[in-house]
């Protein structure tokens, strides 16, 4: 086997077993010590047959992160950065998902680290705040949840 196939063949394994984006297929490669103009053959082959397609990456990881963990746009560009993504289009995915189901996921995660403490207790407020900035919500967002949590409580 070539040089060109050998990466190919490592490419479509590691690309096959999980979404990838180009950064972390090419790091794949890199790491296999593939020389550079194969690789770039490889990943333009790659985006040709639809393999690899860093801006459905972001789209499919920004829904399903925003849904089942609860994070905020701001942590969903980081991470997406983190994969290797560009970051005008990181930004453009994360700035795509619903700010009611952003508000739905804060409120839903709010609630479970509430249980039966007082959120207008400054302290309990301060902790929360800090963990919906941590998952990237953004303080309008933040805001909007305390004022739900106090509308609720009284």
């Amino acid at each position: 086997m070539n040089d060109y196939e050998t990466a190919r063949q490592i490419a479509l394994r590691y690309a096959d077993y999980a979404p990838r984006t180009t950064a972390e297929v090419r790091r794949r490669l890199e790491r296999a010590q593939i020389p550079a103009e194969i690789i770039e053959t490889v990943l333009a082959d790659l985006e040709r047959m639809g393999m690899l397609d860093d801006d459905r990456f972001s789209r499919d990881w920004v829904e399903s992160r925003s849904r089942r963990k609860g994070l905020g746009p701001g942590r969903l560009t980081r991470e997406l950065r983190e994969k290797g993504i560009a970051p005008d289009l990181a930004e453009q995915a994360a700035r795509e998902t619903d700010p009611e189901s952003c508000l739905q996921a804060a409120l839903a995660l709010a609630r479970r680290r509430l249980r039966a403490e007082n959120p207008a207790d400054p302290a309990v407020k301060r902790r929360l705040a800090a963990l919906l900035q941590r998952r990237g919500h953004d303080w309008e967002t933040i805001e909007k949840v305390f004022s739900v949590l106090n509308a609720n409580n009284d």
